[in-house]
């Protein structure tokens, strides 16, 4: 065998262990959870973890409502592995369960057309003066579900979404909660995302 046959075996040698350390470091171990692609921002991620994975926005239909679109959702999705381990805020994934809802932003439309290129007011009353805002929470083995009512909030949207196209809407949100005694009264959380459309 030649020096330079021997040079470059080993040159191949090194470099499929650079390649095989790069692929194992950018994977969790077996039973873990890889960190969140994504993180929402504000005082609310110093109470409960706030990373996701994906971001979804869904227009719900009401068959007993004349409008074509009832409701618009925002979700923030953190996806795991079945069966997997810990959580980032230490809790336990159940077996069977693949994902976790971090945040979800609902609006009632209320027979008007969802936003393009505009900001909705998400402290908005209906004529009842009741919030046309529900904001909502479903972690595994997190019995925080709930949020206490909005002082200020604001959510923008870059086009109208598309049911049939399920096209990317880019946006961005904020929420300030109100002040009081329950889990979250007080804090902020706001963050910019790129949403696909859900068809219903």
């Amino acid at each position: 065998m030649t020096k330079v046959t021997r040079h470059r075996r080993l040159a191949r040698l090194v470099g499929l262990v650079l390649v095989a350390t790069a692929t194992w470091g950018c994977s969790p171990p077996p039973g873990q959870v890889a960190p969140p692609r994504f993180r929402l921002e504000g005082s609310l991620t110093q109470l409960m973890a706030l990373g996701y994975d994906e971001c979804r926005l869904r227009l719900d239909y009401d068959p007993n409502n004349p409008a074509p679109t009832d409701t618009l959702g925002i979700e923030f999705v953190r996806l795991r592995p079945m069966g997997s381990g810990s959580l980032d805020d230490g809790g336990m994934a159940m077996a069977g369960d693949s994902e976790d809802m971090v945040l979800k932003i609902g609006y009632l439309l209320a027979g008007d057309a969802p936003p393009a290129n505009a900001r909705l007011d998400l402290t908005f009353l209906d004529q009842n003066g009741i919030s046309r805002t529900t904001l909502s929470r479903n972690v595994a083995n997190d019995p925080r579900r709930a949020f206490p009512p909005l002082r200020v909030g604001s959510l923008f949207l870059d086009r109208a979404p598309d049911r049939l196209a399920m096209n990317i809407v880019n946006g961005e949100f904020n929420l300030t909660f109100e002040n009081g005694i329950e889990v979250a009264s007080g804090r902020t959380v706001f963050g910019r995302f790129a949403a696909k459309v859900i068809p219903p």
